[in-house]
C-alpha cells in the first residue's frame, strides 16, 4: 500500500469535513478533476500529487485543516487509518484534531460535492485495498503459527523454540503481527513472548512473573490494550 497516498487523500477527506473549508468554484471544479484521474489512474499518484497539493495549498481554510490533520496521520498504523476511512454501511462524518479523534452524526450525500463523493469512492477502494492485504497478513502469520506449534509440540527448550525458522518469519512480520500474537495469547497462552518483545522492544512481565506463562500472558494483554492495540 502507498502509504503518503492513502493519508493524504484521507487528510484531505478529513478537512473537507470541516465547516469553515470552503472551495472557490473554479477550484472545486479543478479538485474534481484531479481526483477524477486518480480514480482512473491509481497508480500514477507520483505524476497527481503535485496537483492536487497545489489545490490545498492555495485554500488558506483547506490547508489549515490539512496541516493539522496530517502529522496524527504520519503516526497511525494501518488498523487506526481504517477507524477514520469512510465505509460502504457507514455515512458517519469524522474528525480529527490536535488532541484526539471525533465521530459526528451523518451528513447526507446529497449535499456532498462532486470532489467530495469522488474522494469518498477513492478511500473506500484503498480501504478494501488495506483490509485485503489484513487478511493476506493474518493467513501468513496463522500459517506460520501452526508450522511453528507443530514443530515444536515436543520440545521444552526455549532457544530452540525461538530460533525455529517459522517463529523468526513471524518476528519479521513487524508490528502487523503485534495484535495477532496478543490475540494468541489470550486464546492460548504460550510462548510468544520473545516475539512480541524483539518488535515492540517492550517487556511489561514483572519479575514475580517470570516463568508463570498465564501471568506472562495476562502481563503482554494488558500492555497491548493500554497501548491501543485491538485484535
Amino acid at each position: 500500500m502507498n502509504q503518503s497516498r492513502t493519508k493524504t487523500l484521507l487528510a484531505l477527506w478529513l478537512a473537507r469535513q470541516d465547516s469553515e473549508v470552503h472551495l472557490r468554484s473554479h477550484d472545486e471544479s479543478a479538485l474534481a478533476e484531479i481526483l477524477a484521474q486518480l480514480s482512473s489512474h491509481l497508480n500514477n499518484w507520483e505524476a497527481i500529487a503535485p496537483d492536487l497539493m497545489a489545490i490545498i495549498q492555495r485554500n488558506p481554510a483547506l490547508k489549515e485543516a490539512f496541516d493539522e490533520i496530517s502529522p496524527h496521520l504520519d503516526e497511525m498504523e494501518n488498523e487506526e487509518l481504517l477507524e477514520l476511512m469512510p465505509s460502504q454501511t457507514e455515512g458517519e462524518v469524522k474528525r480529527i484534531n490536535s488532541r484526539n479523534v471525533q465521530m459526528y452524526d451523518a451528513v447526507g450525500s446529497s449535499a456532498q460535492s462532486e470532489s467530495s463523493i469522488i474522494l469518498t469512492q477513492l478511500l473506500l477502494q484503498l480501504r478494501e485495498n488495506i483490509s485485503s492485504k489484513r487478511s493476506e497478513t493474518e493467513l501468513q502469520f496463522e500459517a506460520l503459527a501452526s508450522e511453528w506449534q507443530a514443530a515444536m509440540a515436543g520440545s521444552s527448550f526455549m532457544a530452540e523454540k525461538t530460533s525455529h525458522p517459522a517463529y523468526q518469519k513471524i518476528i519479521e512480520m513487524g508490528s502487523a503481527a503485534v495484535p495477532l500474537l496478543l490475540r494468541e495469547l489470550e486464546r492460548k497462552p504460550t510462548h510468544w513472548f520473545a516475539a512480541l518483545k524483539a518488535i515492540t522492544g517492550a517487556n511489561p512481565v514483572k519479575p514475580e512473573q517470570r516463568g508463570r506463562i498465564k501471568q506472562m500472558a495476562e502481563a503482554w494483554i494488558e500492555w497491548g490494550r493500554k497501548q491501543g492495540y485491538e485484535w
